[in-house]
């Protein structure tokens, strides 16, 4: 794993950070307090650096032009495989930066905006360190979308882990059951895992006493017993909580004693500070055990941290520790610099595509038995619909929110008006919440619903259109594709999400048309949300090729997001065809079952 020579030029986790500087900057660096010769390299101890001067750390060290070249790409284990699976080719130049970036680290934050490819870096770089088992650890809503990006660009199978028993697993993509759970942790060189099952199952028994139940101890015990050479922490910003007795601590003190021992850990995120600088800490502490440094010299150091008199609201004071401020910022990014890429999608503008799609899968046992209880054709498909609702509003909440609370505009289109309220009603109770809601407050969030109940009138939809596009604010367009495929200027929208689609490809289209701009700036980037084994996975896999192909025939489509094969007639995916594939899914399922496949 990792180079051929066993070295990473920056350090392991939990040592200071080693600097490669050229040789006429080495004698400045020397001078700066804290710094040590190591051999050709720098090794810099900044817990004590009380008198240190920020702007000697950013001319001395911080300056890219410092920096002598890493290493040469054939010094990477897995150069061979990175090579014959042609992964270099098939990224964008900003990409195959950030992946050299990764590959070059044992520990590292890839804190790019969204939508500029943080997972599939992350695949490709594990690929290149040659790594025999990585563990990938994403929140539960986009589990499926990393084990289909790492079938998609290395070929390999992931294990995907399910619920705290520890008995659960299947392999991805053929969703196959498995039977021998340790043969199948020492097979696996992709395993994914989200945090919450990581942690054992806490019950209270009558006494209101707490207690963990045996029977569902989690994955971390389990994945313990395996070596793991490389973990991925997918929105490790959501890792808060260090001091907190809340379930939130737990996972992060899990995933804490799971990492202990990897070698090289990875965190990705579009969002590394929440709200304080103290949110680092943690991030850091799992990826980097913050370069040794204890928590309390970190928030001492870049958090204001310190005893105060805090006011208690009712005239009195007492005396606590507060760590809610900042300080010495300068040379926390100069130290950050070396460990964390961030890039928006304004510094790499010229290698976005003009319209990506990308359909993100979730899991749920929800259609059994909904199939046979109609006759009618029209109703059993619109029952599978109001099924599957709340599954992908709260998949496709969590993403949206974290647009909003940056600010952007995005529209969230439905097929089914209750759907649409649903939906509204969901980011209203968000936004509603003290904590939650508040950085969406602060972005003066306005929401606007159209659906055909809503807003019957065509010159309604289009003053609240115009709104829209002039509100300087955050805002969330949600409405149904049969109200707001025609008529409509939405442009300016980062981001489109379908809850639902029509069956007719063209409908769909004119729906992701309303936010394009044309000479726009940036990418516009569009996600269907479907759930497996259910009516949207035949829907959406005939959908998304014939509006590839339409696509063509207009001439707005990037080659290089043409992930499906183009065939098939552009005519209406009927309810029937759609329900008949799934019948025929479950049915197949159930025979396979039966008879021990």
């Amino acid at each position: 794993m990792s180079l051929r020579d066993d070295r990473y030029p920056l350090g392991e986790r939990g040592e200071y950070p080693v600097r490669l500087v050229r040789a006429d900057a080495r004698d400045i660096a020397r001078s700066i307090p804290g710094a040590h010769a190591r051999g050709t390299a720098l090794s810099c101890t900044w817990d004590l650096a009380a008198c240190l001067d920020p702007q000697s750390i950013v001319a001395a060290l911080a300056d890219p032009r410092s920096v002598v070249k890493l290493q040469h790409p054939t010094d990477y284990a897995g150069i061979e495989r990175f090579s014959a699976l042609k992964i270099g080719a098939k990224l964008r130049p900003y990409q195959r930066e950030g992946v050299a970036f990764l590959a070059a680290r044992a520990y590292a934050l890839c804190c790019d905006e969204m939508r500029l490819g943080k997972t599939v870096e992350a695949i490709a770089a594990a690929v290149l360190t040659g790594a025999d088992r990585v563990v990938v650890i994403p929140p539960a809503s986009v589990r499926l979308q990393w084990a289909s990006e790492i079938q998609t660009w290395t070929g390999d199978r992931a294990l995907l882990l399910y619920g705290r028993a520890g008995t659960e697993a299947r392999w991805w993509p053929s969703r196959k059951l498995v039977i021998d759970i340790d043969a199948a942790l020492i097979e696996a060189r992709w395993i994914v895992v989200n945090p919450d099952i990581l942690i054992p199952q806490s019950r209270t028994d009558a006494a209101g006493r707490s207690y963990i139940d045996p029977e569902l101890c989690g994955w971390g015990p389990i994945l313990t017993r395996h070596k793991i050479d490389l973990a991925i922490i997918d929105e490790i910003h959501r890792m808060r909580g260090w001091r907190s007795k809340s379930e939130a601590a737990s996972k992060a003190e899990v995933v804490r004693r799971l990492l202990d021992p990897v070698r090289v850990v990875w965190g990705l995120t579009g969002t590394p500070i929440m709200a304080h600088v103290r949110d680092l800490w943690l991030q850091l502490q799992l990826v980097a055990k913050c370069w040794g440094e204890k928590p309390f010299t970190f928030h001492a150091r870049y958090c204001g941290g310190g005893h105060r008199q805090i006011d208690t609201g009712n005239g009195g004071s007492v005396r606590a520790w507060y760590d809610a401020g900042e300080s010495n910022l300068g040379e926390l990014v100069a130290r950050l610099r070396w460990i964390r890429i961030q890039r928006s999608q304004h510094d790499v503008i010229a290698d976005l595509p003009l319209k990506t799609r990308t359909v993100r899968w979730l899991d749920a046992n929800t259609m059994r038995g909904e199939l046979a209880r109609s006759n009618d054709l029209k109703s059993r498909l619109y029952r599978a619909l109001a099924k599957l609702a709340p599954v992908k509003i709260e998949a496709c909440l969590e993403t949206v929110v974290e647009e909003l609370e940056h600010g952007s505009r995005v529209i969230v289109f439905t097929k089914m008006e209750r759907t649409a309220a649903l939906f509204r009603d969901a980011l209203a109770k968000h936004a509603a919440k003290s904590a939650a809601g508040a950085a969406l407050r602060a972005r003066d969030l306005r929401t606007w619903i159209v659906t055909g109940e809503t807003t019957p009138n065509a010159e309604t939809r289009y003053t609240l259109g115009a709104e829209f596009r002039r509100h300087t604010g955050a805002a969330c367009w949600i409405g149904t594709i049969d109200a707001c495929a025609e008529g409509l200027d939405l442009s300016g929208a980062m981001s489109v999400y379908f809850l639902e689609v029509a069956h007719e490809p063209y409908k769909v289209r004119q729906a992701e048309m309303r936010a394009f701009l044309p000479g726009a700036t940036r990418g516009l980037a569009i996600y269907y949300y479907g759930v497996r084994d259910s009516v949207d996975e035949s829907w959406i896999s005939k959908l998304v090729p014939r509006l590839e192909k339409l696509d063509a025939i207009a001439g707005d489509s990037d080659g290089i997001d043409l992930a499906n094969t183009l065939r098939g007639e552009l005519a209406e995916i009927s309810a029937a065809e759609i329900l008949a594939d799934l019948t025929a899914h479950i049915e197949g399922e159930k025979y396979g079952m039966e008879n021990g496949k």
